[in-house]
C-alpha cells in the first residue's frame, strides 16, 4: 500500500522532460528501496532494462514492470542521444569532407562511420541528474559530439595518412630494389657474354 501511495507521483514519461523524468525515477527507486548512490548504469538487456551485474537489478526490474512509463523514459533519453550523436558524426563528417570529396576521402569516411558505433549506449542516474553515455575501449563516456567526432577523425586520418604513406614508400623501396636487381642480372649477362 505505501509503494502505491508513493507512486502516485509518478506521472507518465511519455509527455515529461528530462528533469520531470530524473523526480519521476528517483520517486519510484525510494518507493521500491532502490538506494541511489550508488550510481544506478542502467542497460538495454535482452528482457529489456536492466542493472547489469547489480544486486539491485530485481526490484529495478519489479519497479519497470509495475510502471512501464518508466522504461519509455529510457527510450526518450537513449533515443534522444542517439539521434543528437548521429547528426553529429554526419555534422563532423560533412565538414571534414568538403563540398566534392574523393572516392579515397569518402572510402576513410565510410571505414571511420562503421568504426564509430558505440559498443553500448547506458543511461547513468546519480539521484539527480540523468546522463546517457556510451561504451568505448576506454570505459563509459559521455555521448560523442560534434567536436570529439571531429577530434577523432583527425586522429584517425592523420593515422591512414602517414600508413598510406608508409605503404607508398614500402611501394617506391620495392620498386627500387627490384630496378637495382634487374640492373645487376644485367650488368652480369653482359660480363658473362
Amino acid at each position: 500500500m505505501q509503494v502505491a501511495q508513493s507512486l502516485s507521483a509518478v506521472t507518465p514519461v511519455g509527455a515529461t522532460n528530462s528533469a520531470n523524468f530524473a523526480a519521476d525515477l528517483s520517486n519510484a527507486l525510494k518507493a521500491y528501496g532502490i538506494n541511489v548512490p550508488p550510481v544506478l548504469r542502467v542497460t538495454a538487456g535482452a528482457n529489456g532494462y536492466e542493472l547489469s551485474g547489480d544486486p539491485r537489478n530485481t526490484q529495478f526490474k519489479k519497479m519497470l514492470a509495475d510502471h512501464p512509463s518508466l522504461s519509455s523514459g529510457f527510450d526518450g533519453a537513449i533515443g534522444s542521444a542517439t539521434m543528437g550523436r548521429e547528426a553529429a558524426l554526419k555534422s563532423a563528417m560533412n565538414a571534414f569532407a568538403g563540398d566534392n570529396p574523393t572516392s579515397s576521402v569518402k572510402k576513410f569516411l565510410k571505414d571511420f562511420a562503421d568504426a564509430q558505433e558505440p559498443k553500448g549506449i547506458s543511461v547513468k542516474f546519480d539521484g539527480q541528474d540523468i546522463k546517457v553515455e556510451e561504451l568505448t575501449d576506454k570505459g563509459w563516456g559521455p555521448v560523442k559530439t560534434e567536436e570529439s567526432f571531429m577530434a577523432a577523425l583527425l586522429e584517425a586520418y592523420t593515422r591512414y595518412m602517414l600508413t598510406q604513406g608508409v605503404s607508398l614508400d614500402n611501394d617506391k623501396d620495392k620498386k627500387e630494389d627490384e630496378q637495382a636487381v634487374d640492373k645487376k642480372k644485367e650488368e652480369k649477362s653482359v660480363a658473362t657474354s
